[in-house]
């Protein structure tokens, strides 16, 4: 496990933050954890575009999925496999952005032991052959430590989340439940109590991943346009009330 983590975790990752911070962020390690994540971004880009699409697919099926809640309200097995042919007959695939979530969670848990290794003590073992190490890492950034804690950006952190879920909730806000109004709240409170107690570069490195996907959305709103979600011209594929394969 130790040799899997070192060899195709930790050390790529610790390689492309030098590689950055030497040769294109003229040593500032704010700027290369910002390029860092830009350039994973890029990479991902397929798995973003395929979330997106399935979210706002599945926005503009909220009413059919509320027409199957209702339907079946006393037949949970009929209403999981009606809800999954809604989903799956309208190309909708959640495990993408299960996949972006859990790639930038992996990247943000190396990040931290490289801070731990490389920045705190100055250890740059596992770089490769072409990579020269630098002296030192610098962890200024616009006047903040990276290596410190920050209630500022964790701030900025959870108060953008907090707008992106609002911003959400809006376009629903007659079928808002008490569940949802607490998750508005609590999800981005838990986001800044546990980004407070981490370094500043996991605010920086969340905040610009976050701000490339309101970036994506934006874009792609602007390309397509749907009457209920904003994106796409698009059709269920599939109506509850017309498919009989149940009732058979």
């Amino acid at each position: 496990m130790g040799y899997l983590w070192t060899t195709f975790l930790y050390n790529p990752l610790l390689n492309a933050l030098v590689a950055l911070y030497s040769n294109f962020a003229g040593q500032n390690l704010g700027i290369a954890i910002i390029e860092l994540v830009v350039v994973i971004r890029i990479f991902m880009l397929p798995l973003t575009v395929i979330s997106e699409r399935a979210r706002a697919r599945y926005e503009s099926l909220r009413e059919k999925l509320s027409q199957v809640e209702d339907m079946y309200k006393n037949d949970p097995i009929a209403k999981k496999e009606m809800m999954r042919k809604l989903l799956e007959r309208n190309k909708i695939k959640p495990w993408a952005k299960a996949m972006v979530l859990s790639v930038l969670f992996v990247v943000l848990i190396i990040l931290y032991w490289v801070f731990l290794v490389a920045v705190s003590d100055n250890d740059f073992t596992g770089l490769y052959s072409w990579n020269r190490a630098p002296d030192f890492l610098d962890t200024n950034f616009l006047g903040f430590d990276l290596n410190a804690r920050s209630f500022i950006w964790a701030f900025a952190v959870a108060l953008l989340v907090h707008l992106s879920i609002w911003s959400e909730q809006k376009k629903h806000k007659d079928s808002l439940s008490k569940a949802d109004l607490i998750y508005r709240l609590m999800f981005p409170v838990s986001i800044l109590i546990v980004l407070y107690l981490l370094p500043m570069a996991k605010s920086l490195f969340l905040l610009t991943s976050l701000i490339i996907t309101v970036i994506i959305v934006g874009v792609r709103s602007l390309f397509a346009k749907d009457p209920e979600s904003g994106v796409g011209p698009f059709k269920p594929a599939f109506d509850p009330e017309e498919d009989e394969t149940l009732n058979s």
